[in-house]
């Protein structure tokens, strides 16, 4: 079972992300005070107007990450997720961990509403991602998810055909009803 990618819908997804980086980076760059020393907003110190820029500054590098990584997948022609008998393809978000062999993974479970994998030997698809990345999978873990979390919004109308064909070959345990 493939899964191929909805070029509109991650066009889409492209667009909304450039617009909010787009309106974090006009927020980081437009002098916010009005007269002299007046801060505008809550904000009525040169420190926090400062941090309060840096903050919109660094959401709008990460929009913008997210931006190209958006275009990156549109125009890819890889599947989201493919399913075969000898490995699952996962590349359905920026932390997707490509091929994992059925062997590797340990347990799959349903939890939050995402499909979550943990597995055998982490540190070997781990070395492969760059610390951004190994960050997120870590905070995933944190949360409670597994070290591969995939969200069926992706997939739309073969979401349930996509679990179908993976629990024929893992069987998928449901920690919660959300």
């Amino acid at each position: 079972m493939i899964s191929k990618q909805k070029k509109g819908q991650t066009i889409l997804y492209a667009i909304f992300t450039c617009i909010i980086s787009s309106i974090f980076l006009c927020c980081a760059l437009v002098k916010w005070n009005n007269t002299g020393d007046e801060y505008i907003f809550i904000i009525d110190n040169a420190v926090g107007y400062w941090i309060a820029k840096s903050v919109c500054f660094i959401c709008a590098i990460v929009c913008g990450v997210a931006a190209v990584w958006f275009i990156k997948q549109a125009f890819s022609d890889e599947p989201l997720a493919k399913v075969c008998d000898e490995y699952f393809l996962d590349n359905s978000s920026a932390v997707s961990f490509g091929k994992i062999a059925w062997t590797d993974m340990n347990k799959a479970y349903l939890k939050g509403g995402f499909l979550n994998i943990d597995l055998k030997n982490p540190d070997y698809y781990l070395q492969k991602k760059n610390w951004l990345q190994k960050k997120m999978i870590k905070g995933n873990l944190k949360l409670g998810f597994g070290h591969v979390c995939i969200s069926p919004q992706r997939f739309k109308k073969d979401a349930e055909k996509f679990f179908d064909e993976f629990a024929k070959r893992m069987p998928v345990y449901i920690l919660d009803k959300t």
